[in-house]
């Protein structure tokens, strides 16, 4: 019988379980082609790159530029997701929520908020210097900046809990709208 691992497993012995070849494939065929717009986005900015520029970097055909993501549009949500949903974020709201030191989380809060804008300002720059020039990323800016406060929300809520805010900047952040519990939906930009 055909040996196919040092474990002396057999292709109908291997477990069903786990990623297949193919699903792997996939994986890494999209990480390159958000790879490749990231940073053609960042050196050339979202207009004057092209989908054949990305597809070249990555390695494969603008059709599959445009079925593993939707085009440019689409590559601009993956990128936003990205930043939405970098470890740091839930690392440094895991950590607040059982500190007692009003002036420590404040230190983390800065801390954090630095080192995504360090990981992930290439992407944000991105969208800001494209919004003013395409309604659609326009409009996933601003659910994006509309996520971005609600995600301190807990930041503030715990410093509440801990006495930490005045009830006049509890007010103030009411009156502005930030401090409510309700999610906004995430607005998901479409190719024209």
């Amino acid at each position: 019988m055909f040996r196919l691992n040092d474990d002396k497993s057999t292709l109908g012995d291997r477990p069903k379980h786990g990623i297949k070849r193919r699903e792997e494939y996939a994986q890494a065929t999209r990480q390159a082609i958000v790879d490749a717009a990231r940073r053609l986005f960042s050196e050339r900015g979202y207009f004057s790159t092209k989908v054949d520029d990305i597809a070249a970097l990555a390695r494969v055909a603008p059709a599959t530029v445009y079925a593993v993501s939707g085009g440019k549009h689409g590559l601009l949500n993956a990128l936003l997701e990205i930043l939405g949903t970098a470890p740091i974020v839930a690392a440094t709201l895991n950590r607040i929520e059982v500190m007692d030191d009003p002036d420590a989380i404040i230190r983390l809060i800065a801390k954090g908020c630095r080192s995504h804008r360090e990981e992930f300002g290439d992407i944000m720059r991105v969208l800001l210097t494209t919004a003013p020039h395409d309604e659609a990323v326009s409009h996933i800016l601003q659910a994006a900046t509309a996520d971005c406060r609600q995600g301190f929300m807990p930041v503030v809520q715990r410093l509440s809990d801990l006495g930490a805010l005045s009830e006049g900047i509890l007010v103030l952040l009411r009156l502005r709208g930030v401090f409510h519990s309700a999610r906004r939906k995430r607005v998901v930009i479409r190719s024209r």
